[in-house]
């Protein structure tokens, strides 16, 4: 009777270790990064130093023969808050996203990098729990190193901030409105490309060229003003001359105007094309009354200090009133708009637009199509009747929609012919 205990019990250890292994294999998160949800399985957890990471799925189950992508997590307990550099040794197939907003299995967001280099990215981390969510991709990874021999490198780099130096050229020719975009920030924020180095409270430094999040005032004007660079846990405030467009350009005139002022009109209405010019002589009054001439083709550059550019526009524009022109743009702000001469495009000109036409429209119908098919008849997918009722009938919507738009396309084509 004990015998038949010991071996009773021994069976039920087994089949628990079993259990519990295939428990810890299915366990999973939901990543909700605002936009949509991705289910993510746990493979394992991360430490301090190197860390081997790979795929949850085995090699001959995952699939080398078209684009797939693998979702797992791993945990990370962070036991130290401070900042931290993420480093991906081996492996460059892979993306991280880094957590550590989770409500019952829910993972929210991901926590935005600060600086990257070709040591890795840098964070700050709060002491606590972490997942790290990594997306595999594989697509014809016969051409590329194992998916399962990838390193992750953590590195605790310091806890405060004491210090930010920014390099002076880069508070230099701020514009605002185009450096400063005060019409499309949200809640007074933006960026500016900036260099310097960032100071730690022991004693480490680290170099950096970024786009680093600025604050501003919601008055913010042209003259003195003061902005804000935020990383996380540290802010450092700096005065700066906010510039305007007008102290860099007064006016600006085309030279060649009745050559590049026209437009070829092609059988498709809203569809023109340019008459490709050599190039457009642009005359720019500079702030002291002095004129210079560029010839350009289409976009010039003014080169400003910090490695700022002011990027001088022109382009064919169709305006409300249905009528085209010819448009000078400097720091998103219009300088000056020419009606444009229009002229009928050539039969070889309108011949090609056709043929592109159908061209497209048929590879669109092809891939639809194609998509939705093999989908549908897919016997391995778990995909239920109704479901593969409605792909086929996706399919034939999709074949309706491309033969509508080939025969107005062809409709409008044989009018014009005639």
């Amino acid at each position: 009777m004990k015998k038949l205990i010991k071996i009773l019990a021994f069976v039920i250890t087994v089949v628990s270790l079993f259990t519990l292994n295939a428990f810890a294999h299915e366990k999973t998160i939901e990543w909700n990064d605002g936009y949509d949800t991705e289910t993510y399985t746990y493979v394992g957890d991360l430490k301090l130093g190197n860390n081997k990471v790979s795929p949850g799925k085995k090699s001959n189950v995952f699939n080398y023969d078209d684009f797939d992508e693998d979702f797992v997590y791993y945990e990370f307990d962070v036991e130290q808050s401070g900042y931290y550099n993420i480093e991906a040794v081996e492996g460059d197939f892979y993306s991280i996203y880094i957590s550590q907003d989770i409500k019952d299995s829910v993972v929210y967001g991901d926590i935005e990098w600060f600086a990257f280099d070709d040591d890795g990215f840098k964070i700050y981390l709060e002491e606590g729990n972490c997942i790290f969510g990594l997306v595999f991709y594989s697509y014809e990874w016969s051409f590329l190193d194992n998916p399962y021999d990838c390193e992750l490198n953590i590195e605790f780099i310091a806890e405060e901030i004491t210090d930010l130096q920014v390099e002076d050229d880069y508070f230099e020719d701020i514009i605002l409105g185009y450096h400063i975009g005060t019409d499309y920030d949200e809640e007074n924020t933006g960026s500016i490309y900036a260099e310097g180095k960032i100071v730690f409270n022991n004693g480490k430094e680290l170099n950096f060229s970024e786009w680093l999040s600025v604050e501003y005032a919601e008055n913010i004007a042209p003259g003195e003003n003061e902005i804000t660079f935020v990383l996380p846990n540290y802010k450092k405030t700096y005065t700066v001359q906010i510039k305007t467009v007008k102290d860099y350009i007064k006016n600006i005139e085309i030279g060649n105007e009745e050559e590049v002022a026209v437009v070829k009109e092609t059988f498709v209405p809203g569809i023109v094309y340019s008459i490709e010019p050599e190039y457009f002589e642009l005359i720019l009054t500079m702030p002291d009354g002095t004129k210079k001439t560029e010839y350009v083709d289409y976009y010039y550059d003014i080169e400003l200090k910090g490695g700022k550019l002011l990027t001088v526009w022109c382009e064919y524009y169709q305006k409300d009133d249905g009528k085209w022109y010819l448009t000078v743009e400097i720091g998103n702000e219009e300088y000056l708009s020419i009606p444009c001469k229009t002229i009928p495009a050539s039969f070889n000109e309108n011949f090609i637009l056709y043929w592109e036409g159908v061209m497209e429209y048929t590879l669109i119908m092809l891939d639809d199509t194609s998509w939705y098919i093999s989908d549908a008849f897919d016997i391995f997918s778990e995909l239920s009747v109704k479901e593969r009722i409605d792909y086929i009938s996706n399919a034939f919507t999709a074949i309706g929609d491309c033969y509508s738009e080939l025969y107005n396309l062809t409709e409008m084509f044989i009018k014009y012919v005639r």
